[in-house]
């Protein structure tokens, strides 16, 4: 993965501070494309809202058990299928894969800066004095 560098000028922030910033062009592409990648949709599952219901429920879905169970078995990820559900453009539901991955890249930590030292504050006693008033 080529990887380029970007000069970057904080204006406004720090008076005259050139920053370097390495970035994975190839990575940035990927999160372009993945909202765009093909919807999978979940077999077997079905969500539908009913205006009339109380406002504590949300919706009820419905499973095809033979048809859930091959898709939960087909997607499945170290025991966990996500699902999403979402609006169409013509405002009914349906429940999607979220195909969704974190990046397991290591970020480097920051470099800490050691806190300085704070001399406790030494109360001087003054003479008392007779205040004139």
């Amino acid at each position: 993965m080529p990887l380029k560098t970007l000069k970057i000028l904080m204006v406004g922030l720090v008076p005259k501070a050139d920053h370097l910033v390495k970035i994975d062009w190839d990575k940035l592409k990927n999160l372009n494309t993945m909202a765009q990648d093909e919807k999978i949709f979940a077999d077997g599952f079905s969500f539908k809202r009913n205006e009339k219901a109380p406002d504590f429920v949300v919706g009820r879905m419905s499973m095809k058990c033979d048809e859930a169970v091959a898709f939960i078995r087909k997607h499945d990820k170290n025991g966990w299928v996500n699902l999403n559900i979402k609006t169409a453009k013509s405002g009914n539901y349906y429940v999607e894969l979220d195909t969704y991955e974190p990046t397991t890249t290591a970020k480097p930590q920051a470099e800490q800066k050691p806190i300085p030292k704070v001399k406790k504050a030494e109360v001087v006693k003054e003479p008392e004095e007779e205040l004139p008033f």
